[in-house]
């Protein structure tokens, strides 16, 4: 999919976003091997992005699981509890806010839209090798 690069992380993944109301790819961390880069320019400077988000927003809290689940171990007959995998509320707003940025960005160049909404793909004839990205 195309998908809108915003920054580099610390740990060098990069932090990218659909925008999810256009292609479904919602904002996300992406190693840099799965990329390729486009001469593709959108102006990104009026969009803020957060400091709170980094490697560690994205991180789900493993010690909190691990002592709950040794609590559950304790109590054998106790029923399961469905942990939610929904990501927290603040994630969809700052989402939100981002990807509303974002579209008037996109909206100031015609073919944008359409552009980012249709996944790459080689039709018969065409070798990756031979396209200039």
């Amino acid at each position: 999919k195309r998908v809108v690069f915003l920054k580099q992380l610390v740990s060098g993944l990069l932090l990218v976003v659909g925008p999810y109301g256009i292609n479904g790819v919602p904002l996300c961390r992406v190693d840099q091997c799965h990329v390729i880069t486009t001469s593709t320019h959108l102006d990104i400077s009026g969009v803020e992005i957060p400091e709170r988000i980094d490697d560690n927003y994205f991180r789900h809290k493993k010690l909190e699981k691990k002592k709950q689940k040794k609590e559950k171990n304790e109590e054998i007959f106790v029923d399961k509890v469905e942990e939610s995998t929904k990501p927290p509320q603040q994630h969809i707003e700052d989402a939100k806010e981002i990807e509303r940025q974002l579209k008037m960005s996109i909206s100031s160049i015609p073919t944008m839209k359409t552009y980012l909404s249709t996944p790459f793909s080689l039709s018969h004839g065409q070798y990756p090798h031979e396209l200039v990205f």
